[in-house]
């Protein structure tokens, strides 16, 4: 008999444990199709192709839409640096946010191409990649500069993902690439006559 309940009571907990280890929906968000998400500490942000930016600040008990600026409503791609967030549409660039996902202002100097695939993010700098190419900033989007230089001509690069120094990116039917963060140094554009100073980028002659 003692047996039987023994084996009684393992059942049960068992299909206890089954049933609670299941997802579990959030309180929304409603619109669009999420294929995204970020978070900045304070809060998780959805991206949405047809929904834009939706942001939560209970762990996604509630969302709210944020979309004041944005003028795609085609999200593809969010990362954030600290308090800074940026969104990658599908046809009008990135934009980026400095209070939350209240306000989105456009930031495009730089770059080909407004169709955004992937971002990611490695300290202080930021990656994008286009459907003309792959970027990256160091001042919060203020200016772009190309990096695909080794990469597959004519083929975008799809997923960006950053772990220690080295940066993947990931291509459409090219495979993966990898770059360390000691083989870019950032460049600095002299505005009055154009030149490119002594901090130009270093392209590596690697491929791996």
């Amino acid at each position: 008999m003692k047996k039987k309940y023994f084996f009684l009571l393992i059942t049960t907990k068992l299909l206890s444990f089954a049933t609670m280890a299941q997802w579990q929906p959030t309180g929304g968000p409603d619109g669009g199709i999420v294929v995204t998400f970020t978070s900045n500490g304070a809060y998780l942000f959805a991206g949405a192709t047809g929904g834009g930016i939706f942001r939560s600040a209970d762990n996604g008990a509630s969302w709210t839409q944020e979309v004041s600026g944005l003028t795609d409503m085609n999200v593809n791609a969010l990362a954030a640096i600290g308090t800074t967030v940026f969104s990658g549409t599908a046809s009008a660039g990135v934009f980026v946010s400095t209070d939350n996902g209240a306000n989105w202002t456009s930031v495009n100097t730089g770059m080909s191409g407004m169709e955004i695939k992937a971002m990611g993010v490695s300290g202080s700098y930021v990656f994008t990649s286009t459907n003309q190419g792959l970027y990256m900033s160091a001042n919060n989007g203020a200016n772009w500069t190309a990096i695909e230089a080794g990469l597959p001509t004519g083929i975008p690069v799809s997923a960006i993902f950053e772990t220690g120094q080295t940066i993947y990116a990931g291509t459409a039917g090219s495979g993966v690439w990898k770059r360390t963060m000691g083989d870019i140094t950032w460049i600095t554009e002299q505005a009055a006559d154009e030149i490119y100073t002594a901090r130009d980028i270093f392209y590596s002659d690697r491929t791996v």
